[in-house]
């Protein structure tokens, strides 16, 4: 259902359908020669349907030269790929791209969100899920030690925040969980802090992309 959606965002596709339905008048027209009322308003619609997607198209193709999708355009052949080829290796190179202006690695934001991405997180606020699920993938791919070195160090607040966009994704479950670990931590928590993260490997990986890929819209920026 979210893909029909999105085909149908697609100014290119919104075109074709309404260039259909100026075909579906053209054909009333052979059944209206006697009826010069009938006629005139199924030429006039036939008309004017043309022309509004002629519109739709030309504004797309307009819109095509002066912004891209951040996470379907590819850097190395400085086109954008098709949607059905988006993979979660390439969007998380893409959103690696995108913390390296702020960041030296992802681990790094355990340790403080720079303010400079917060300013831009208020500004892009699509972008802040699929990098709250990277900094917990990260964790997800370090050992047992320093999972509890950054989590363990991480302060509250960071923790909070992780929380409050998981939550707001949809993960209200994962939030709780994740919040209730941390305010445990130092007791016998660990081994379950430890089992969390390398158990949700790929969940992380599927929060990022399907986040993504289901709000792809979101991500049109000018060139």
């Amino acid at each position: 259902m979210k893909n029909k959606k999105s085909l149908l965002h697609d100014p290119k596709v919104q075109a074709m359908i309404v260039a259909l339905v100026a075909v579906v008048f053209l054909v009333l027209i052979f059944f209206a020669k006697d009826n010069m009322v009938l006629l005139a308003l199924w030429i006039s619609l036939s008309l004017s349907a043309f022309i509004i997607s002629a519109w739709i198209l030309v504004s797309s193709l307009r819109d095509d030269a002066t912004h891209f999708n951040y996470f379907l355009y590819d850097r190395e052949s400085k086109k954008s790929i098709n949607e059905k080829d988006l993979s979660f290796e390439f969007v998380n190179d893409n959103l690696s791209r995108y913390l390296a202006d702020y960041v030296h690695s992802p681990i790094s934001l355990w340790e403080g969100i720079p303010a400079a991405l917060r300013e831009n997180l208020q500004k892009n606020e699509a972008f802040r899920a699929p990098i709250v699920f990277r900094m917990l993938h990260e964790l997800s791919l370090l050992s047992p030690d320093e999972i509890l070195r950054y989590f363990g160090d991480a302060n509250e607040g960071i923790v909070s925040y992780v929380c409050r966009i998981v939550e707001s994704a949809g993960d209200k479950d994962m939030a709780q969980y994740i919040f209730s670990l941390k305010r445990r931590f130092g007791s016998d928590e660990q081994a379950h802090v430890v089992n969390f993260f390398q158990r949700n490997k790929r969940c992380f990986e599927g929060r990022i992309f399907n986040y993504v890929k289901n709000n792809l819209n979101r991500y049109v920026m000018k060139k």
